[in-house]
């Protein structure tokens, strides 16, 4: 998905914004507004064609972000990241399971 109607544009502008967000999340994220910004930063990833699987993780660790000064803060990105295990066995089964179908045709 993207708004830019040109490939080679897209392709350049879904690595130049991924590299941001790649530093932002590095470098920024534990800041007062790192969670918020990082939210920004991947819909504008999403917008000129990042892609899907690393918006949606963007998405996750923003949302994160903005809980870290909460008390209990540290409980909410825990709970984050069984979510994307779950989220990521989940896919693998059904690709095995699509794949298991696939040969036995």
């Amino acid at each position: 998905m993207t708004l830019i109607p040109n490939f080679l544009v897209t392709g350049i502008l879904a690595v130049i914004v991924g590299l941001v967000v790649a530093v932002w999340a590095a470098l920024f994220a534990p800041r007062k507004r790192g969670g918020p910004v990082l939210l920004l930063l991947s819909i504008a990833m999403l917008l000129v064609g990042g892609g899907f699987v690393p918006t949606s993780i963007g998405l996750l660790s923003g949302f994160a972000g903005t809980r870290l000064r909460e008390p209990f803060g540290f409980l909410f990105p825990l709970l984050i990241i069984a979510l994307m295990i779950l989220a990521i066995i989940s896919a693998l089964a059904y690709a095995r399971e699509r794949a298991r179908m696939t040969l036995a045709r």
